[in-house]
């Protein structure tokens, strides 16, 4: 799953979605900090504990001076909560506890230049002194650095990683060679199941094959639901020549695919689209009218 996100904060970077591309490389350090540290209940640590590890301790390393400033995984976290929580991609001093790392200004960038520069002013007029500290960096170096560390990690530690995800490509249902390569792994749920049958006083654990088999037939009503519906919007498209507006395709579709009958298509055609366009539409998908009952009223 980390080499699907990274391949869409890529994408989002060559389409100049600098936002969107932002906030998916902000949830990684979650996504293997939670692999790294399973048994650590805050998720504040996991996130700047691995960034730290992977990342920050590379570049703290590399600083001129033990004063310079750098991105630790406080400063991340902390640009990770006020951009995701408040849509705002900045810093909060407060909330940093390495004193050079307190930016007074945080300025991000939106372009597709790979660098960061960071510095600070000092000010001392004899009753003590005054520190300002700002760094300015661009989105696309930030987000190709998180990435990078991640997709290394998920090489080493895939198997930690998100193994009971269930997300899945609209390819496995429309294109069945896919499928082959498709084989979900049902063990968490199945694990996480028993656990709460056992929880509510309830002795009984179940087998792995009756969930998948379960899950297997509920994807195969899926396969053939979206086979059918992929199906219906390529002939409306054909067969109107693209007339047909997108809202009023979907009303088609979805009455066809959820009707049990030719009348209740006929009526739900009326309803939805007035008598005249019912009758062009009802026409239009006749032909794929034959298995189904009844006739039009």
């Amino acid at each position: 799953m980390i080499e699907v996100y990274i391949q869409e904060i890529e994408t989002c970077l060559k389409n100049r979605c600098y936002f969107a591309a932002l906030a998916l490389t902000l949830t990684l350090p979650d996504i293997c900090g939670a692999a790294e540290y399973p048994d650590e209940a805050s998720v504040t640590k996991r996130y700047i504990n691995w960034y730290d590890k992977y990342i920050g301790d590379n570049e703290r390393k590399d600083r001129d001076t033990e004063d310079s400033s750098y991105l630790n995984g406080e400063v991340i976290y902390n640009l990770r909560n006020t951009f995701l929580h408040q849509g705002n991609p900045t810093i909060n001093k407060d909330k940093v506890k390495a004193k050079e790392n307190r930016f007074d200004r945080f300025i991000l960038i939106l372009g597709d230049a790979t660098g960061f520069l960071s510095g600070s002013i000092c000010v001392d007029q004899g009753n003590g002194a005054a520190t300002f500290r700002g760094m300015i960096i661009n989105v696309t170096y930030l987000c190709q650095k998180i990435c990078m560390a991640a997709l290394c990690y998920d090489q080493q530690n895939g198997s930690n990683i998100l193994n009971d995800v269930l997300a899945i490509p609209q390819e496995f249902f429309t294109q069945p060679q896919n499928r082959e390569d498709y084989k979900p792994d049902y063990s968490a749920f199945t694990k996480q199941l028993n656990e709460q049958l056992h929880q509510n006083g309830i002795n009984v654990s179940v087998p792995e094959s009756r969930i998948s088999d379960t899950m297997d037939k509920m994807i195969s009503q899926s396969v053939q639901f979206i086979s059918e519906q992929s199906k219906l919007s390529q002939y409306l498209d054909e067969i109107s020549h693209g007339s047909i507006s997108d809202d009023d395709k979907d009303k088609i579709i979805n009455i066809v695919l959820s009707s049990k009958s030719k009348q209740e298509i006929h009526s739900l055609f009326q309803k939805a689209f007035g008598n005249t366009a019912a009758k062009e539409y009802y026409k239009m998908i006749k032909p794929l009218l034959k298995n189904y009952p009844g006739k039009a009223g």
